[in-house]
């Protein structure tokens, strides 16, 4: 392995443990703080790879299977059925699979609650018990409204690059290339000066 894929792979290395971080991130979308993973399979399924071609090497990166669709959608985000977001991706159906949701919901424990009209027609919200019915209910309505509002984008490979490009050290990476590219120069002259 040369030098400079040395280089790259340790660069690369970085930002996919930024973006791992970067999905554990809290953010305030839509009003609310949101975080991006549950059960952390996502984060796990991140990875790089170099790709050597005639113009140079490549760093692809992405997420492995079964979470390469999920990482697609997360990071460029959803279009809802009625509001945009600015994603190439589109929901289509009045709502998104609801088994996932679900799960979702039960790995994070989250507390279910309804809203009821008191007798003075205030709107009070009350906990529900943590019922196989219930968490079905509530995936239910949720599939519906992610499917209108969409999912809203977490670029987090983009981010990640940004981070550490900001204190990644490239004088050894311009080193690097500059020797492979001194190299490729002294053995074209090589091959001119020998016919």
């Amino acid at each position: 392995m040369s030098k400079l894929n040395n280089i790259l792979r340790k660069f690369a290395t970085q930002v996919v443990e930024k973006a791992r971080g970067q999905l554990l991130t809290t953010r305030r979308i839509r009003g609310k703080n949101v975080i991006r993973t549950a059960s952390g399979t996502l984060g796990k399924s991140l990875d790089f790879k170099l790709r050597n071609t005639k113009k140079g090497t490549t760093i692809d990166f992405f997420a492995r299977p079964p979470a390469d669709e999920y990482a697609r959608f997360i990071h460029a985000g959803v279009n809802g059925t009625q509001e945009s977001v600015g994603s190439p991706y589109s929901f289509k159906s009045k709502s998104v699979n609801t088994e996932a949701i679900y799960n979702w919901l039960k790995v994070k424990k989250i507390r279910l609650y309804r809203v009821f009209v008191n007798s003075n027609g205030q709107k009070v919200a009350k906990f529900v018990p943590l019922t196989e019915a219930n968490y079905r209910a509530t995936a239910f309505v949720m599939g519906r409204s992610i499917a209108r509002k969409g999912i809203y984008p977490v670029e987090f490979f983009t981010e990640a690059v940004e981070m550490v490009s900001s204190t990644f050290d490239f004088k050894e990476m311009n080193e690097a290339v500059a020797q492979k590219y001194m190299t490729i120069l002294n053995n074209g002259n090589n091959d001119r000066t020998s016919t």
